[in-house]
């Protein structure tokens, strides 16, 4: 922990453990839903830096 970490890992990191723990918590069809907002987000920022880029 003492090596430096970039802004952009660190949120990583503290995304990627709190989404473990969420996904732990949750049922099959909470997890299907979950998923499905995520996936439909990341399609729409791609969408959006196409758009701007």
């Amino acid at each position: 922990m003492n090596k430096k970490k970039s802004q952009k890992e660190l949120y990583k990191d503290i995304f990627t453990k709190n989404l473990g723990q969420r996904l732990d918590e949750m049922s099959n069809s909470e997890r299907k839903a979950y998923w499905g907002f995520v996936i439909s987000g990341i399609i729409i920022m791609i969408l959006i830096a196409v758009f701007l880029g």
